[in-house]
């Protein structure tokens, strides 16, 4: 067990090594970062800005929650693409396997890098804000927003690291999309397109069963991929830690399902 660990933290270091002088990758994570300093600098100018208006410093998180709850999964699902259009884009895995490791290895190491980076861009950006709004933030702040961001820091970091998982459970479904078509384009276009589905068709769908029909909808689609990922991020009226097993439900669906196709896929062919 313990040569199986370290050879996946190997292929992990690989990965990174890989994965860190990619371009792709670099522009990803800037395209993360510029909107994280725009809005910590409009929060600070907003405080500054005087007549009575101010920020608590619990808003400053809050307000960056906001944004990784909308592009963390879209992050999640470019990075996997990235890391696994190595293997299928470029044709590599069979020489990769030629090595003598067993397939679930490098697997299973793609799957946990792309985790690992979440997982840092989820904490940095939250000591970035945290820092930030408790320097600029004012301890009397008038200026509220919306879904409860005036709860405390408890209720601010619940909500925070619950988007955490959605990320994860979109990216280990790019990660079976792009194992089960064996392309890294096919995996990121569908992935991307459920998502924009679903932050379309579902507020629409239960606007018109509500209004209409005077049916709750949403109560039927809370423990759907898209309601429970929602749900975890504190988007229902349930405690969002109600969610957190069916997050980890889909995420080891996902994960496993992907594990198993790359173990036991005839891998003859060009692409892998």
């Amino acid at each position: 067990m313990l040569d199986a660990a370290q050879a996946v933290a190997l292929h992990i270091r690989w990965e990174w090594f890989r994965l860190s002088r990619r371009p792709a990758f670099r522009v990803i994570m800037g395209m993360v970062a510029v909107p994280v300093i725009l809005i910590l600098l409009v929060a600070v100018l907003v405080r500054n800005a005087g007549a009575g208006y101010g920020l608590p410093a619990e808003a400053f998180p809050f307000l960056i929650f906001l944004a990784l709850n909308v592009v963390g999964p879209f992050l999640a699902v470019f990075l996997t693409a990235i890391i696994f259009s190595g293997e299928y884009g470029w044709g590599t895995l069979r020489a990769l396997l030629a090595r003598g490791c067993p397939r679930w290895q490098p697997a299973l190491a793609k799957l946990l890098l792309v985790g690992i980076v979440l997982v840092v861009v989820w904490t940095v950006s939250w000591a970035l804000a945290a820092t930030v709004g408790l320097i600029a933030g004012s301890p009397d702040g008038q200026l509220e927003l919306p879904f409860g961001a005036a709860e405390g820091w408890g209720a601010v970091a619940a909500r925070f690291f619950g988007s955490l998982p959605a990320a994860i459970a979109y990216m280990s479904l790019a990660a079976l999309l792009c194992a089960v078509s064996r392309s890294a384009t096919f995996g990121v276009i569908v992935a991307a397109a459920i998502l924009i589905a679903e932050s379309t068709v579902y507020p629409v769908a239960i606007l018109i069963a509500e209004q209409v029909y005077e049916f709750p909808l949403y109560k039927y689609l809370r423990w759907t991929l898209r309601g429970a990922m929602s749900g975890l991020a504190g988007n229902d009226e349930i405690s969002s830690w109600h969610f957190a097993p069916a997050a980890l439900a889909y995420i080891t669906l996902f994960c496993a399902l992907t594990l198993a196709i790359i173990t036991r896929r005839d891998v003859s062919g060009g692409n892998g």
